[in-house]
């Protein structure tokens, strides 16, 4: 894998930056505090989600979201992808193909696994703990894990060398061996339960075969019953025939003697109607005559109402032609007045026409200095703005040049305090290694004095001598002097260490203010733009005071020029009214001819309305005459309308009474037959016998239903004892295949007790090979990065370093400043190439502690590791500069760092 690029956006003190990435060695250089380390944690946070604080914080102050992307090559398939994390506001994480330019996934857990793939980095590996503990160790954290207590190494290690991962597993498959062993007791459980059900299982098929034998016996005992219920339905039923035809017979009696008495009160209502109708025949017969004369007069009535309507009608007709004559004479009289106001009207515009062309020179000359009046008004009013202006950018730039200056002390100052204040960390950091050192040989010495007190060592712990009684006290009274020494030495080294510490914190607090002041104060751009604002607003003064001086004389004539419009007395306004009136002529001319056409044309409609009224002549006599014709013959037309129907229906009151008549006679000879045939049938027909069989047939029938019941009840306990039969059936079967299973069960638990037994032993002999593998790497990278492989670099199985050095083993607490960095580097570069195929490594300030002389060796030291295509130095000095194949400068300024310029 190589890393191409990395982009920033809102990211702790970068607003944006973009930074390109080489093979080789990046050297990444600025002061303290300038953001450095920044760079390594976001490619830490994209590519192997590790961050050492939480991602809010990692935004920059003041934004509401963040953005940091990685561009790389693919150790898979050789080709770029960028992977885009946005934190803060809307989280998002994505990766992207660069050729193609779309997006490939999305999500924590698909970018992730896409890392580990293009990494060529086991599934398995947790890439944060794999950044955090072997690639880019935190500034400071280098050295700090071998310096710690075993127990506390073997927490650090085993999580990264997923050694633990043996004990986590055979823990997990404690769970697993519990449901099983829960699942056989469970299978016990169930089965004794199975046993306890099954034995009911003789004594019901016992119950079923003696139910069985009684359902048979009464089946036998119902087939004789429906054969003696079948005999006696079938006496029964030819009774039941002579029954019936006698109650059929008896019903057809009863309704023909009905019917007679029908027929009887028929007759005399047929009778009554023919009398009816032979009274109202006389009576149409005799006013017959006056009838007909009371249509003829109901006639000639409708004629004059009709001639009575006409003549209303010519009437109305009458008054409407007049009313409009009467109209249209008014508005005749109207127009010709409004013709005379016209004729006034064009008088009056042949009078004002001169005043009307004497008002529009006025008034244009008027206007035009109305507008040199309102310019003027409005060069006041910006000439007053102007120099309100002018005194305040004078003012501004009084402050801005006393604010130049005091920027020029104020950034002296500050330089002078930074270079204090990296001569005092320096010295700091040298106490600091002062300090471990003076630890390191306490602890030596104490480790020595612990040894020569042991009775039973033989052989001194310093110089390897035969250890005598006397070089025992003289080694411990030597040592215990040393002792007092060191303590007295490291005790005034940290008073000093503290003062220092305080000084540097103070020259920080200053430094800060100093800068904080700096990025207040005003910008040499700033005084530039405050002086260019102030000539270019006395430059417009000048020009709006010439345009005043002339306008002033222009608006001299404009009171004497409204004085004169104001006598004229506005004759245009007045002629536009006069012309709008005189505009009116056409119109009303055509109105008065329209108007005067209309009332000929109604006075001849009015003659002619005339005439036809003539023509109707006089309808009263002829009325009153036909109204005595009604009253005379009402009387007859009445009598006639009352009788009419009925008399009509004298025929067929005649016809209906002869018809009625015959069916009387037919219904009494029918009556008379039916009779007879009924008394024969009654002689024919048994009823004590028909009673007998019927009580004998509801006897039969009821035993029939209580053995029918009797045999539902016994069939239906038949059928649940058989279904609990076969329940128990299918039980004895379920508890023969539990049985299997509860077999099965306790083979898998016995299995799997021995596959943990075998996890747990498994993990001492993984973890002794694995640091096998490392220590023999970190040897041969600790004598590269030395030049020496005389010395023998070991990483213990406590997953402490030690060094051996013509037999003489040290602790790592007994080696240099710079045989530390230098045997941490090997041990965690070993850790990577074991641990995972990245061949990228990041070192965050790896010289710190060092003199020049141990960092100068150091640099080189590491320039010379084989096996990483990429590696990534994070320093404070120049000590990289001059070998390294791409060096990326940032700088702090103010809030914000600026990354400088990239050298090849």
């Amino acid at each position: 894998m190589l890393i191409v690029a990395l982009e920033l956006e809102n990211v702790k003190s970068y607003e944006h930056a973009r930074f390109t990435f080489t093979p080789g060695v990046n050297a990444i250089v600025g002061h303290n505090g300038a953001g450095k380390s920044t760079i390594i944690e976001a490619i830490g946070f994209v590519l192997f989600d590790a961050l050492p604080y939480t991602a809010a914080e990692f935004v920059r102050e003041g934004a509401h979201s963040g953005l940091a992307a990685v561009t790389f090559l693919s150790a898979y398939d050789e080709r770029p992808y960028r992977i885009e994390r946005r934190f803060g506001a809307s989280p998002s994480y994505a990766v992207f193909d660069e050729e193609l330019q779309r997006r490939i996934c999305d999500g924590k857990a698909d970018v992730m696994a896409f890392v580990r793939r293009h990494m060529l980095t086991d599934p398995s590996v947790d890439l944060a703990r794999l950044f955090t503990d072997a690639l880019g160790v935190a500034q400071g954290a280098l050295t700090s894990a071998f310096l710690e207590a075993p127990a506390q190494r073997k927490k650090i290690f085993d999580a990264l060398l997923q050694v633990d991962d043996y004990s986590a597993a055979s823990e997990k498959l404690r769970e697993p061996q519990r449901l099983l062993k829960d699942q056989i007791v469970e299978a016990d459980r169930t089965l004794a339960a199975f046993a306890a059900r099954l034995e009911q299982l003789a004594p019901l098929q016992q119950a079923i075969a003696q139910r069985a034998q009684e359902i048979e016996e009464l089946n036998i005992s119902l087939a004789r019953l429906e054969h003696a219920i079948e005999q006696n339905q079938q006496q029964l039923s030819l009774l039941e025939i002579q029954k019936a035809t006698i109650d059929a017979l008896t019903t057809q009696v009863a309704r023909i003697e009905q019917t007679a008495q029908t027929f009887i009160a028929q007759q005399e209502r047929a009778q009554q109607a023919l009398a009816e109708a032979e009274r109202a025949a006389a009576v149409v017969t005799a006013n017959l005559a006056g009838h007909d004369a009371y249509l003829a007069a109901q006639q000639r009535q409708a004629l004059l109402q009709e001639r009575v309507r006409q003549r209303q009608m010519l009437l109305n007709q009458q008054a409407q032609i007049d009313k409009e004559i009467a109209l249209s004479a008014a508005r005749c009289a109207q127009i010709e007045h409004e013709l005379a106001e016209v004729a006034a009207a064009e008088a009056l515009m042949r009078e004002l026409a001169d005043a009307v062309r004497q008002q529009s020179v006025l008034e244009e000359r008027v206007v035009i200095l109305e507008r040199a009046q309102s310019r003027l008004t409005e060069l006041d009013r910006r000439t007053a703005t102007l120099e309100t202006s002018r005194e305040k950018l004078a003012q501004r730039l009084d402050v801005i040049r006393a604010g130049r200056e005091r920027a020029l002390v104020v950034e002296a100052q500050e330089k002078e305090a930074t270079q204090r204040l990296e001569e005092l960390r320096i010295g700091l950091e040298q106490m600091r290694e002062q300090v471990v050192w003076l630890r390191s040989e306490l602890a030596t010495v104490e480790e020595q004095s612990a040894a020569l007190q042991d009775i039973a060592a033989a052989v001194c712990p310093v110089c390897e001598q035969p250890l005598t009684a006397e070089h025992r006290a003289e080694m411990l009274t030597r040592n215990q002097e040393r002792l007092v020494a060191l303590r007295r030495q490291s005790e005034e080294q940290q008073t000093v260490l503290s003062e220092q510490e305080r000084a540097i914190t103070a020259l920080e607090t200053e430094r800060t203010q100093l800068q904080r002041e700096w990025n207040k104060l005003p910008r040499e751009t700033e005084e530039i733009e405050a002086a260019a604002g102030l000539a270019e607003t006395e430059r417009e003064l000048a020009a709006l005071g010439a345009e005043r001086r002339q306008l002033a004389a222009e608006i001299a004539d404009l009171l004497p020029l409204r004085r004169a419009l104001a006598d004229l007395n506005d004759p245009r306004s007045r002629s536009l009214v006069a012309s709008s009136r005189a505009a009116q002529r056409p119109t009303l001319e055509a109105q008065l001819a329209a108007e005067q056409q209309r009332q000929r044309e109604a006075q001849i409609r009015s003659a002619a309305v005339e005439e036809s009224l003539r023509a109707i002549g006089d309808l009263d006599g002829d009325l009153q005459e036909n109204a005595a014709a009604l009253r005379e013959h009402n009387p007859a037309y009445q009598a006639v309308l009352s009788n009419r129907q009925i008399a009509e229906s004298l025929s067929h009151r005649r016809s209906e009474l002869a018809e009625v008549e015959a069916a009387r006679q037919r219904t009494t000879a029918e009556l008379a037959a039916m009779r007879v045939e009924l008394e024969y049938a009654a002689k024919q027909f048994d009823l004590l016998h028909y009673q007998q069989l019927l009580l004998d047939d509801r006897k039969m029938r009821e035993e029939l239903g209580g053995l029918s019941a009797k045999l539902t009840l016994m069939r239906k306990l038949q059928a649940e004892d058989e279904t609990h039969l076969q329940a128990l059936r299918d039980e004895e079967s379920r508890k023969q295949a539990l049985e299997a299973e509860r077999q099965h069960l306790a083979a898998k638990e016995q299995a799997l007790e021995a596959i943990r037994s075998i996890i747990r032993q498994a993990g001492p002999y993984v973890t002794e090979a694995i640091v096998r593998r490392v220590s023999e790497g970190a040897a041969t990278i600790f004598g590269e990065l030395m030049q020496d492989h005389r010395r023998v670099l070991c990483w213990e199985m406590d997953y402490g370093v030690t060094l051996t050095t013509d037999g003489v083993v040290r602790s790592f607490r007994q080696l240099s400043g710079g045989e530390q960095m230098s045997a941490a580097l090997a041990v965690r570069l070993a850790l990577v190439r074991e641990m995972s195929n990245v061949n990228v490594a990041f070192f965050d300030e790896p010289t710190a502690n060092l003199d020049s002389v141990r960092r100068e060796l150091l640099v080189q030291q590491i320039m010379t590791v084989r096996g990483f295509n990429q590696l990534f130095v994070i320093s404070h000095d120049d000590t990289f500069e001059q070998a390294t194949q791409n060096l990326i400068r940032v700088k702090r300024h103010g809030s914000t760092t600026i990354v400088g310029d990239v050298t090849e």
